[in-house]
């Protein structure tokens, strides 16, 4: 046997010495680590999937509900209101935008879309106040609705070309 393939060996057999030495002191925070991630990945993949399908309960309840107006407004009104207290966003602030437009006066809509309005997300909270804005003209209440409707009407505002209609 030649000199360097010696050496060789001794160094394998060093290199592997160290290995088992490293492998006994770190390998059980490694399989540790390695159980964490796949256990958080699981989890995750897992909450997706659930939160995935509670969405599409909730979409397939919010899509029936819709149906539902033109025929039967009271049940659809039930139904949205259910919804606006517990169904996942959007559905919820969707749910309970469209369950104040089916009030059965035009005053009970424009009080209950102010009133949602202020629970709302922004974009949804300026068209629930619009949409209470084109209800006050038909009652005649729209002087009162004036002061929320105009920062609706700047530029930067989504419906401010409806505000500024008003």
């Amino acid at each position: 046997m030649s000199d360097s393939a010696a050496f060789q060996e001794v160094d394998d057999a060093v290199r592997q010495d160290d290995l088992k030495a490293w492998w006994k002191r770190w390998g059980t925070w490694v399989v540790a680590a390695a159980v964490i991630v796949v256990v958080g990945v699981t989890g995750m993949v897992g909450y997706r999937q659930y939160d995935a399908a509670q969405r599409a309960q909730a979409s397939t309840a919010y899509s029936a509900a819709l149906a539902k107006i033109g025929q039967e407004n009271a049940a659809a009104r039930a139904e949205l209101s259910k919804q606006a207290e517990s169904a996942p966003e959007p559905y919820r602030a969707l749910a309970a935008l469209a369950a104040a437009q089916l009030l059965d006066k035009p005053e009970e809509q424009v009080a209950a879309l102010q009133a949602v309005a202020a629970k709302l997300p922004a974009e949804l909270s300026d068209l629930a106040l619009v949409i209470a804005g084109f209800r006050g003209v038909d009652i005649g209440k729209l002087d009162g609705m004036m002061a929320k409707l105009d920062p609706l009407a700047s530029p930067e505002r989504p419906f401010h070309t409806s505000a500024t209609e008003l």
